[in-house]
């Protein structure tokens, strides 16, 4: 009667430490049979805009346990984010995207496993080619003119029209100078159009019809200057086929004036060598 209670305390000690460790070898079990993935290397091609992400992650059946997300960060912000049911390999995989960076920015990367944890990897952006810009430009003239202008069109009615062009991004800035109107210009565009013949406007630089990214009412009196950017995502935008025309000289820049509505003048938009 007295030995019962000590018998019992160790039998409880005995079970305990059994229970002890058999949950410390099923941890262990999971542990090794749930691992995030061990290595990662990131490359970026500036030439292609391409992201090569090659990660090692060893595991038995790729198809229950294997990178299940990767994230794609640019300067800190989620740029892409991809998701999976599988790993290519049981080794792990290599897997591609397509991403547009400048040099100087910081890219990481981070790899989530299906099961337990994850890895991540940091890059910096270099070696991207950077491209001159096309400069083009443009003498406007009443001469050029499709429409004959007015009599009272002043002799000294002219302009210079200068731009760059980021081919890359098809992007256009652009600066407009102008003197010796017969009045304040009423509105400027330009247009496609090869050379002697009209087109219709594609892009407002002023006036009508209004365009928030057109240029705010040109300066009083007849000399003045403008500037502004045609861009890609703009609501009269600057697409591929519009830079093929720019480059092929099928595009001019046109100043209206009252005196002459359909045009005061006019000039071709030329590459310059």
């Amino acid at each position: 009667m007295l030995n019962s209670r000590p018998r019992n305390f160790r039998s409880y000690r005995l079970v305990q430490v059994s229970f002890t460790l058999i949950l410390s070898l099923l941890v262990i079990s999971i542990s090794a049979a749930s691992h995030p993935p061990s290595s990662m290397e990131v490359d970026y091609a500036g030439e292609d805009n391409t992201l090569t992400v090659s990660i090692t992650h060893r595991v038995g059946n790729p198809s229950n346990h294997y990178v299940e997300k990767i994230s794609v960060l640019k300067n800190g912000t989620t740029v892409l984010e991809e998701n999976y049911d599988e790993q290519q390999d049981s080794s792990g995989g290599e897997y591609v995207f397509e991403l547009s960076a400048q040099n100087g920015d910081r890219i990481e990367v981070q790899a989530d496993c299906s099961r337990f944890g994850s890895i991540s990897q940091p890059a910096e952006v270099k070696g991207v080619p950077v491209s001159e810009p096309i400069i083009l430009q443009a003498w406007l003239t009443k001469e050029t003119e499709v429409q004959e202008v007015k009599e009272k069109t002043p002799g000294s009615a002219a302009g210079l029209a200068i731009a760059l062009l980021d081919r890359k991004n098809n992007r256009l800035e652009f600066s407009i100078t102008y003197k010796g109107l017969s009045d304040r210009p009423t509105m400027a565009h330009f247009h496609r159009g090869k050379k002697g013949e009209e087109g219709p406007p594609v892009r407002t630089i002023f006036g009508e019809p209004e365009i928030d990214e057109a240029t705010g009412a040109p300066p009083e009196g007849n000399n003045g200057f403008v500037s502004g950017v045609w861009k890609e995502d703009g609501t009269q935008p600057l697409t591929e086929e519009m830079v093929e025309a720019l480059l092929s000289g099928e595009v001019y820049v046109n100043v209206h004036t009252e005196l002459n509505p359909a045009g005061e003048i006019r000039g071709q938009l030329v590459e310059l060598d």
